[in-house]
């Protein structure tokens, strides 16, 4: 019973320590990475992703993959997962920038998350809390912001002091977040007319 406690407290240490502002990993390649991630068995997240509302692809891997190591040969597994930029129409982030850690939940394609939400000149800050949920047939990702349960907007005590100033956050379906590109969903899609 010790042992399942001492995962979940090194997961959520593992979504704790992320640093303030994001990293770069040096001679990142994302022509190796894709290499690498065709000659090893991937787990259900691992791959690469294209957001759906923008021209951004990011990584979802496992921390050996960047180390500059063999993957096949590391068989490390610390169950946690990095995202990192491999592609944006935005030139000021450079491929290889880490925007968030994910580790998996209890639930069966649900993950946890830390993702930067703020972007400066060449370098992401804010880390948020996400859940990530994967959908059965591992093509598509979306992306839910955490948010606290109960919200004070100190705009209702002026003028009207009668009004309810502490109110419940209803949490919307979220509709963003990522499609497969890398390795291809086995259906495609689109459909493909010949």
């Amino acid at each position: 019973m010790a042992v399942p406690a001492q995962c979940v407290l090194a997961a959520s240490k593992l979504l704790g320590q992320l640093p303030r502002t994001s990293f770069v990993f040096e001679d990142f390649s994302v022509d190796r990475l894709r290499a690498d991630l065709g000659r090893i068995p991937l787990h259900h997240i691992e791959g690469i992703w294209r957001y759906t509302t923008e021209k951004t692809e990011i990584a979802i891997i496992r921390p050996v993959c960047l180390e500059g190591s063999d993957i096949a040969a590391g068989g490390v597994d610390e169950g946690c997962y990095y995202i990192v930029l491999t592609g944006s129409a935005d030139r000021s982030l450079r491929p290889g920038t880490v925007m968030g850690v994910v580790i998996p939940s209890a639930k069966s394609g649900v993950y946890e998350a830390r993702i930067y939400t703020r972007k400066a000149t060449s370098f992401m800050y804010d880390p948020r809390k996400f859940t990530l949920r994967l959908s059965d047939d591992d093509s598509r990702l979306v992306f839910d912001r955490k948010k606290s349960e109960f919200s004070v907007n100190f705009w209702h005590f002026v003028p009207y002091l009668w009004r309810y100033s502490v109110r419940r956050n209803a949490s919307a379906p979220s509709v963003s977040g990522c499609i497969r590109v890398y390795p291809e969903p086995e259906l495609p899609l689109e459909p493909r007319y010949l």
